[in-house]
């Protein structure tokens, strides 16, 4: 993800709207619960994950 789209899904998530990305390294896709300063907390299916920014390469996707 380019860091403008990452400042813009993480900007989003904090003030309270739901932001979906795909990680394309794992084929799946997942809501954003927090960002942090080197990964992703994700929701996928039910079940919380961490997607670091180097080892997953994610897209945003619409809300």
């Amino acid at each position: 993800m380019k860091s403008e789209e990452l400042i813009n899904v993480c900007q989003a998530v904090t003030h309270g709207h739901e932001r979906y990305v795909r990680n394309l390294t794992r084929n799946t896709e997942g809501k954003v619960i927090h960002c942090r300063d080197d990964c992703l907390e994700v929701e996928v299916n039910g079940q919380r994950q961490t997607w670091r920014f180097e080892e997953d390469l994610t897209v945003p996707l619409r809300a």
